[in-house]
């Protein structure tokens, strides 16, 4: 699989919200036409909503990116892979990360909404040598034990705005899980989505961002 564009509904949120786009690259395919082609869906705010899965041996698998009308999944490719293909191959990979870190992840235009942002950034510096600025932990507005379902759910605007079932299965906590790309783009739909609810903007706004530009080379 290099690239494929489908449609997918949300059922998380009580309130009806059009299908999204979801776009899924491997990340050897990412360009900067690619980028352009999501990045023209965000809206003004600049929120752009996150989720990652991670592989068995907790190193990140596929990143999804999502406006409140676009998804963009990118498929990443495996470090043993990459070492054993060094030369198009991972100077195809090397150049689309570079474009995903100049262009979203430390773009300070957006603000990136995940629910553990923590985990996320880590990841990104520890797993592929990447930074991120302008991130937000969506679930420091929440004073439930981060691990909890309550915690997802404050951060999503509160359970009255959803449809808690399905909340539940989406977000389900499976060590090792890696779920489809079709549930990894609605992941970072509803950051997206509770990012930029009237009730929420506030809450958001007050939640110091992360920043890992300034670590060192890895």
């Amino acid at each position: 699989m290099v690239h494929s564009v489908r449609t997918i509904n949300q059922s998380l949120f009580q309130d009806s919200y059009p299908p999204i786009v979801l776009e899924t690259s491997a990340e050897d395919a990412v360009d900067a036409r690619l980028l352009r082609s999501f990045l023209g869906t965000v809206t003004p705010e600049g929120a752009i909503g996150v989720s990652a899965a991670f592989r068995d041996d907790c190193q990140l698998s596929s990143i999804a990116f999502s406006s409140l009308s676009r998804a963009l999944v990118v498929k990443l490719v495996h470090p043993n892979l990459l070492r054993r293909n060094a030369s198009e191959k991972q100077t195809k990979v090397l150049r689309g990360r570079k474009l995903l870190q100049e262009q979203i992840l430390c773009n300070a235009s957006y603000q990136k909404y995940t629910f553990r942002m923590d985990r996320f950034a880590t990841a990104l510096y520890l797993d592929m040598g990447l930074r991120i600025v302008g991130a937000v932990d969506m679930l420091s507005v929440s004073t439930a034990d981060r691990r909890s379902l309550q915690a997802l759910m404050n951060a999503m605007g509160g359970e009255l705005t959803l449809q808690k079932g399905n909340v539940k299965a989406l977000f389900r906590d499976n060590e090792g899980f890696i779920p489809p790309d079709s549930e990894l783009a609605l992941q970072a739909w509803a950051a997206c989505r509770a990012a930029t609810l009237q009730h929420m903007t506030t809450r958001f706004h007050g939640i110091s961002r992360i920043d890992t530009n300034a670590l060192p080379e890895v």
